[in-house]
Order: C-alpha cells, then structure tokens, then sequence
C-alpha cells in the first residue's frame, strides 16, 4: 500500500482529528463508500498527511513570496502586505489546485525542515548584506504566519463557517485530496463536481450529528 505511514490520528463516527490537528468531517468507511478501494492503495495516514500539508501551504507561500519581492526590489511593507494578502486568498482558494503532481510540490514547501532552512537562509543573507528594515519585517511576517496568531483567527473563522452550513477550509482541502487521488488511480469515473456535492452533504450530515 502506498503511502502506508503509521501516525497518530483520532477517528470518530463524525469524523477524523488528523496528526497535524485538522478535523476532517468524514469518516473511514464514508472514504470507502464513496471512493471505493481508495484506502487499499493509499494509506488513510498518507491522505491526511497529504491534506495537513495543503493547510500548512499558506503559510509557507507568503514567505516565499515575501523573499521573491525582495528579490524584485519592492517596498519592504508593500511585500509585507502583499505577502498576508496571499496567506488569506491561498487560504480561501487553495482546494481548486489540488492535484496529484502539485501535491508533491506542496508536500516539499510545506515540510517544516524546508521552510525552516529557507528561512534561515534568507534571514542570514539580509542580515549579511544589512538589510535590517527587511530583515525586522521577514521576521514579523514568519511569526505571523508560522505560529498560531493568524491560525487561531483562521480556526475561528472555520468554526463560523461550518456552523453556518458553509464549507469550510479543511473539508475543501481533504474531499479534493481524496477526489483527485482516486481519478488518478481510475476509481471515480463521475465528474468532480458530482462527487463534491455528495461529499459535502455527507459533511453536512456529520457535522449536524455531531452539533446535535
């Protein structure tokens, strides 16, 4: 089996708590139902991780986005607006380019060794070359973006939303993950959107068992 990583995850008949602390609003045999042999290939571990990875992305983008405008000589505060403008819209839109191959490419700017040695690399070259102002606000925006304050307003925000009935960020990620992992494999043969819909009101469905 692909994939096939032990980690440590909570499951629930509402759905699953993954290892990277992402509530998924679907449950293992929910998986199986609807993306029939999907788990026999890959790993329900490895799918996770696949998902927690893709909510970890928006972080790790703004910073390489904020070390490429300093590449292009923009205005220090302008790339730091810029770059928290990018965090919030990937955030928001991220689930649309979920495939197989950009999932590879997410997996590795998302790894925290990546984003860490990255960091530290930039960092050192600005303090090297004397770039203070933009040192001082690289490191502002890795403490934002890399420690919990925008992820609590982001949880926050997802709590209002899925007890609105709306989508939220994690679902959009994961029923994407899942749906683009079993066309790759030829298991769904229904258009993406057909099986999004089912997929969402089965979260809806869980999600009002588990308020209820």
């Amino acid at each position: 089996m692909a994939g096939d990583e032990q980690s440590a995850l909570m499951e629930t008949p509402f759905g699953i708590l993954s290892p990277g602390g992402n509530w998924y609003f679907i449950s293992r045999d929910q998986i199986q139902k609807y993306t029939p042999g999907l788990l026999d290939i890959y790993s329900l571990e490895f799918l996770l991780k696949i998902a927690d990875r893709w909510m970890q992305s928006s972080s790790s983008l703004s910073l390489i986005a904020f070390a490429i405008m300093f590449i292009l000589q923009v205005n220090v505060y302008i790339a730091f607006i810029g770059s928290i403008l990018i965090y919030l819209a990937w955030s928001n839109f991220k689930s649309a380019f979920v495939t197989v191959l950009t999932s590879g490419i997410v997996r590795l700017i998302s790894n925290n060794i990546f984003i860490y040695v990255f960091s530290l690399v930039f960092f050192s070259y600005l303090g090297m070359k004397e770039f203070y102002e933009y040192l001082t606000v690289a490191f502002i925006l890795f403490v934002i973006v890399k420690f919990p304050l925008l992820k609590l307003i982001k949880d926050r925000a997802s709590l209002v939303i899925r007890k609105s009935g709306f989508k939220s960020e994690e679902d959009k990620v994961f029923n994407m993950v899942l749906i683009k992992y079993a066309m790759s494999e030829g298991i769904l043969t229904k258009g993406v959107k057909d099986i999004e819909t089912q997929l969402f009101d089965l979260i809806h469905y869980n999600r009002n068992r588990k308020n209820g």
